[in-house]
């Protein structure tokens, strides 16, 4: 196949300006696929490096913005606590976890107990070049039993922060929602997953995509006051909500349409506080100014 490198400029073009996320070209049995790169996960155990590759981008008010600024601020805004947490590791023998823990460590946020392994830990450390000197190791082989003792500690008061490393979903909420030693609260337990995306200009955050599969309208004023108490915390003080749903407008037979504009109705009565909700969306709606201009009901 004669490749036009003329051609290929101009498709890379379209992907840099443009919501195609990719291409593929076939002629004369050679492909040649064309991909914009993958948003990198901060949350849950993957490690916080920063900056992915620096771009800039163009906020809301036309100035450039670095894609790494939202979460150098958020480590910044942690390091001026005047004191670090502590994180119980549950079954701690992953590197993905001793990585990310290893950036806290680095930046001085926060110091973690480890439960799990104490060899293999030991071992990972080893080969990626991570120092554990000093770090309390509590031996426990078997995750599910490690996920209880995690939790204990937080229960305990030497913790202040659960996370899970080699540990199964399953196990891992099994221990923090027994009834007699879990980490169970008169609140909903939700989920909440927050992206850096390299080409955005501010942390992206999705709830709940893991714990509740079908909540009521209630469950969903709890996740979204989860949610918002999060990113508070994480001193994004007034976060953009956009409700989603299958389409933007709202439709009496699709029940997530209704539940958005209630949601909304009840933001703009003071009910939910700290944030700024509309809805429903479409997911493209959300993430792009530029398509939320050509909408016909925007």
């Amino acid at each position: 196949m004669k490749v036009d490198l003329n051609y290929i400029k101009k498709l890379i073009k379209i992907l840099d300006t443009s919501n195609i996320s990719e291409f593929e070209i076939e002629e004369e049995g050679t492909r040649i696929k064309l991909a914009k790169p993958r948003p990198k996960v901060i949350a849950n155990t993957a490690p916080v490096n920063f900056p992915v590759y620096n771009p800039q981008v163009m906020s809301e008010s036309g100035s450039a913005v670095s894609a790494a600024e939202p979460v150098k601020s958020v480590i910044e805004s942690a390091v001026t606590e005047k004191s670090e947490k502590i994180i119980a590791v549950a079954a701690a023998e992953d590197d993905h976890v001793l990585n990310a823990i290893n950036e806290a460590l680095k930046y001085k946020i926060a110091k973690p107990i480890f439960v799990g392994n104490t060899e293999k830990i030991n071992k990972i450390a080893s080969e990626q070049g991570i120092d554990i000197t000093g770090i309390n190791i509590i031996e426990e082989s078997n995750p599910a039993v490690a996920a209880r003792k995690a939790v204990e500690l937080v229960n305990a008061g030497e913790a202040q922060i659960l996370m899970k490393g080699l540990v199964s979903t399953a196990d891992f909420l099994r221990a923090v929602l027994n009834k007699e030693n879990g980490l169970r609260t008169n609140n909903l337990l939700s989920h909440i997953g927050l992206f850096e995306l390299p080409t955005y200009h501010k942390i992206l955050g999705l709830t709940d995509a893991s714990q509740n599969i079908a909540p009521t309208f209630e469950e969903k004023v709890s996740i979204l006051k989860n949610a918002i108490t999060c990113l508070n915390r994480f001193g994004i003080e007034n976060p953009k909500v956009g409700v989603l749903a299958a389409v933007e407008v709202v439709n009496p037979k699709m029940e997530a349409t209704i539940h958005a504009a209630m949601l909304t109705q009840m933001y703009k009565r003071g009910q939910i506080k700290n944030c700024i909700i509309d809805g429903p969306f479409a997911l493209d709606n959300i993430v792009s100014k530029e398509d939320s201009m050509v909408s016909d009901h925007f």
